[in-house]
């Protein structure tokens, strides 16, 4: 994915990172998109890595995230037809906002939706929240 958006865009510079211990200098990031980003992640690691997205954001930095809401941690042996091993962790929107705010983060908006019909999403509700440091 990161080679392609090189392609795509290659005036933009691209940074492979651990989301639990993120490359960048404190206070250096003015914006960060987390798009389902913390699936793969329980509480405590969802916890660490809002904590490292607010300590990279600078002042008034924003941040977007949108995770999968509920309180199940779905597995799959299956995916498009291959084999894998993968469990999808869903995630109270309560329990990031207060993650959030524990960070430092301040709630600008936040909108919670249902999914649209099948096949076209996976049936469960979605919350996209814009944070900001204040």
């Amino acid at each position: 994915m990161v080679a392609q958006a090189q392609r795509l865009f290659p005036a933009l510079e691209f940074v492979v990172g651990d989301m639990l211990d993120l490359p960048f200098a404190d206070a250096s990031v003015d914006a960060l998109v987390s798009f389902y980003s913390i699936v793969n992640f329980d509480e405590e690691q969802t916890r660490l890595a809002i904590g490292e997205m607010a300590r990279v954001l600078v002042p008034a930095g924003l941040l977007a995230l949108a995770f999968h809401i509920g309180t199940d941690v779905v597995h799959h042996d299956e995916w498009f037809g291959e084999p894998v091993s993968i469990d999808f962790s869903l995630h109270e929107t309560a329990s990031v906002s207060r993650d959030l705010l524990d960070a430092g983060l301040a709630l600008d908006s936040l909108e919670e939706r249902d999914p649209f019909p099948p096949p076209i999403e996976v049936q469960n509700r979605r919350c996209y929240i814009v944070a900001s440091r204040g």
